[in-house]
């Protein structure tokens, strides 16, 4: 009797199994978001971007990998008539070289005109560019 009393205790307790799938899954991105990844052929960076529309501008999420050390980066938002926005800058750290950078950003373009996340250095290379 007592064991079965212990079961019955430690079954009622134990986590739903569906409740704690619906728990780890990531929430769906708001409605307008667009995500891209790209490889650039020259320089061998990736990224991978989210752009979430908010009111009149975009919040920006980008990993950035495959830059070296010490580089001077700028995250910027192409609108589609060609102007930018910067979104962010950082220095490449040892770990960015080798883990990659994760940046979040925000540039004054309205989500309909973005055309590109782009990363070029303070003196205007491009780095890699993702079309969204």
């Amino acid at each position: 009797v007592v064991l079965g009393g212990g079961f019955a205790v430690g079954r009622s307790t134990a986590p739903d199994p569906a409740a704690v799938a619906q728990q780890s899954s990531p929430p769906a991105p708001p409605a307008g978001t667009k995500v891209g990844s790209a490889t650039d052929p020259d320089t061998g960076a990736r990224m991978t971007v989210q752009v979430r529309p908010a009111a009149g501008w975009v919040r920006v999420n980008a990993s950035v990998a495959g830059i070296a050390q010490d580089a001077k980066c700028r995250l910027l938002v192409v609108a589609k008539d060609g102007s930018t926005q910067e979104a962010g800058s950082w220095l490449v750290s040892s770990a960015g070289e080798k883990d990659g950078t994760n940046l979040d950003g925000s540039a004054l373009i309205a989500p309909e005109d973005v055309a590109a996340i782009e990363v070029r250095t303070f003196e205007g290379e491009r780095i890699v560019t993702v079309p969204v």
